[in-house]
């Protein structure tokens, strides 16, 4: 594997942590201003809609995402990972993830990102309403 696929790789892990971690100025800083981050069951957001939805994880007193497997390949990125968060208010966030990032001028430039809906709409079910 050559050391821009490893270095893309790495933009994708570190973006991956960053949202987890709720470090919003590190994702800020990975994320492409013509972002187009597509979640099943949501559609398209772009880097602004993406960056507010955020919120939803964020406001978690605590949580984050294990990394499962990650695999690369030029400029995409595949990830798959385990997310754990817990609120406040005794709600528990666990969901499966697989993300297919592609990554441009070393910043992630589109997102398809599969996950339970389910899970997302019993957690968030007061907020997304």
């Amino acid at each position: 594997m050559d050391d821009q696929t490893e270095k893309n790789r790495d933009v994708a892990l570190r973006l991956v942590q960053a949202v987890g971690s709720g470090n919003m100025a590190v994702v800020e800083s990975l994320v492409h201003p013509d972002l187009d981050w597509w979640l099943n069951g949501m559609g398209h957001l772009d880097r602004d809609a993406f960056l507010a939805s955020l919120h939803m994880l964020h406001s978690a007193k605590s949580g984050g995402f294990t990394v499962v497997t990650s695999t690369a390949e030029a400029d995409r990125v595949a990830v798959e990972m385990i997310g754990h968060f817990e609120y406040e208010d005794g709600r528990v966030y666990d969901n499966n993830y697989c993300e297919l990032m592609t990554i441009r001028e070393g910043l992630v430039y589109k997102v398809h990102a599969f996950f339970d809906n389910g899970a997302a709409e019993k957690a968030f079910a007061a907020m997304l309403s």
